[in-house]
């Protein structure tokens, strides 16, 4: 299967968030942004369309074995924890960019829960058939064929 190419500008991004940010009920008390590809995300949100909930970050890495295709994931490492803010009896959304393989957001969506929180809502700007976790709330399905370019990465594909 080739492997197509979309690459969305950051006005792109903006009307996304815009859209995203208007199926986000109730509005969270405090988001958790998947980093790296969901703090920019986060930080729109939070800043132009919510009343500056705080945001934490959880860092994750998905690990592939040779020769596997990048949405084939073997595992997901946590690189950098949730920092000390108290999520429990608080409604959080967990923020990222995509749900492709959804490895990185099934991890997250685990992570979060062993802190008990009121309420927990998944929100992505895109997701594509394949992830094994579907988020709650999202802009755009995408086919599992389309590599996305976010303008805050270096162009790499297809």
């Amino acid at each position: 299967m080739t492997q197509k190419l979309y690459s969305p500008s950051w006005q792109d991004i903006e009307k996304a968030c815009q859209v995203l940010a208007k199926k986000i009920k109730p509005i969270p008390d405090l988001m958790v942004a998947i980093t790296k590809g969901g703090l920019p995300i986060a930080v729109i949100l939070a800043n132009k369309y919510f009343d500056h909930p705080p945001i934490i970050t959880l860092q994750l890495k998905e690990v592939q074995a040779e020769g596997q295709a990048d949405y084939q994931v073997k595992k997901v490492k946590l690189i950098s924890p949730l920092n000390a803010y108290p999520i429990k009896n608080k409604t959080v959304l967990i923020i990222d960019d995509v749900a492709d393989s959804g490895a990185t957001l099934k991890e997250a969506t685990e992570i979060v829960k062993t802190h008990q929180p009121k309420s927990l809502t998944i929100a992505t700007l895109h997701y594509k058939p394949r992830t094994v976790i579907k988020p709650d709330i999202w802009v755009k399905k995408i086919n599992d064929n389309v590599w996305i370019n976010y303008p805050w990465e270096k162009k790499i594909r297809p």
